[in-house]
């Protein structure tokens, strides 16, 4: 199995995690044979996406470089979402230094770390001129509402 980021527990079968580039899921096997053609062998989690309505499965080696982490804990989450206003903005000095701090928050980053970029691109786009505001932060914005959304809702029921 897998260690996590922090590397403080284990994904196990019956897990609802975030997984970087699908969103919340549930591990439904860890198995060696997957689906057909897959290298035997490697191990596999096997996961559906829980806002899918067509039984969706999705595949990930174990070894994957994608990052798969356990959702925020119920009383962490509720502190991120009624302290969200008074969250710390997240400081960058240039556009380069920007494009890769929040890529690196967007790949990696815990529920609090998300709500932080989130919150501070929010605050940009409300200082900016509507054409100074580019395509890549609206994109930036998007994805951290959603992930921040999908998480503190899934999380709060």
């Amino acid at each position: 199995m897998r260690k996590l980021q922090k590397g403080d527990a284990m994904i196990k079968v019956k897990d609802v995690v975030f997984v970087q580039t699908k969103g919340i899921c549930e591990v439904l096997d860890i198995t060696k044979n997957a689906f057909d053609g897959c290298d035997k062998n490697k191990e596999y989690y096997v996961m559906s996406p829980v806002n899918s309505a067509n039984n969706m499965k999705i595949y990930f080696p174990t070894d994957t470089k994608v990052n798969i982490r356990k959702l925020t804990s119920k009383t962490k989450t509720e502190e991120v979402f009624k302290n969200f206003k008074n969250l710390e903005n997240i400081e960058v000095s240039s556009g380069e230094d920007q494009c890769e701090v929040f890529n690196q928050i967007s790949q990696n980053g815990e529920l609090k770390d998300r709500a932080r970029l989130l919150k501070t691109l929010l605050l940009k786009k409300s200082k900016l001129a509507k054409k100074q505001w580019g395509f890549q932060d609206q994109r930036l914005i998007n994805l951290m509402l959603n992930c921040v959304v999908s998480e503190v809702s899934y999380v709060l029921s």
